[in-house]
């Protein structure tokens, strides 16, 4: 609900290095994860 009224007020804002630092992570997991199958 909080998305379809007013989802700018509900932002998060993350710095461009963190969130490339979690992306790298994130890639690294779901390939280990397809890795497995």
């Amino acid at each position: 609900e909080g998305l379809e009224h007013g989802g700018s007020e509900h932002e998060i804002h993350v710095d461009a290095a963190l969130r490339e630092g979690a992306l790298r992570s994130l890639d690294r997991m779901l390939t280990f994860a397809a890795s497995l199958k």
